[in-house]
């Protein structure tokens, strides 16, 4: 792994082990993804350099949110809803004009096909593949490992879920490999 890549996930684990720990199981779906897709190997490392990256704006959070027990109130989850622009803007920042797709992505990772996602409220086809494919990986993440304040799901409560939810938050395309490959 990339040095700089490598200090970036450092400084995350320290912060938060938790979203370090995510971090690396959603690249490791992303890598089970993109064999299953057949993805070429210049795609699956740009892809799986951002899944490792997704959440790397919560360096940037303050720990009183990133690591509050209880539900966030509305500004609380306002400053959460801008770790993936305070990410792209990190990668940016460290990696220069290098990772300028990639910071794209991380910044995108968030956003919905039905438009209602963040931090840009972008549409289906606006939103870039690979952010689309990082979002099924992201959510199936965390519906299988839970979160303090949500016990996980089975495999079959997360596939249900996942097909529940394509066309309307995911794409049914990465939906599709997700749930006949993956889950």
């Amino acid at each position: 792994m990339d040095e700089q890549v490598q200090k970036l996930l450092d400084e995350l684990k320290k912060k938060d082990k938790s979203t370090y720990e995510h971090s690396i199981r959603v690249a490791d779906l992303i890598q089970k993804y993109s064999m299953a897709a057949n993805l070429g190997i210049e795609l699956t490392q740009g892809l799986i350099f951002c899944a490792v990256l997704h959440d790397i704006g919560k360096l940037i959070l303050p720990n009183r949110i990133l690591k509050k027990a209880g539900p966030l109130t509305d500004s609380e989850w306002e400053a959460v809803r801008e770790h993936p622009r305070l990410g792209s803007k990190l990668i940016r920042q460290v990696f220069g004009c290098d990772r300028l797709w990639e910071s794209c992505i991380v910044m995108t990772h968030h956003e919905r096909m039905d438009g209602h996602g963040y931090p840009s409220g972008l549409h289906g086809e606006e939103i870039p593949l690979e952010a689309r494919i990082i979002a099924v990986a992201d959510a199936v993440d965390v519906m299988l490992h839970g979160r303090e304040y949500q016990k996980p799901m089975s495999s079959d409560e997360c596939k249900r879920e996942v097909l529940r939810c394509s066309g309307t938050q995911f794409d049914p395309g990465a939906v599709a490999v997700f749930t006949h490959e993956i889950i």
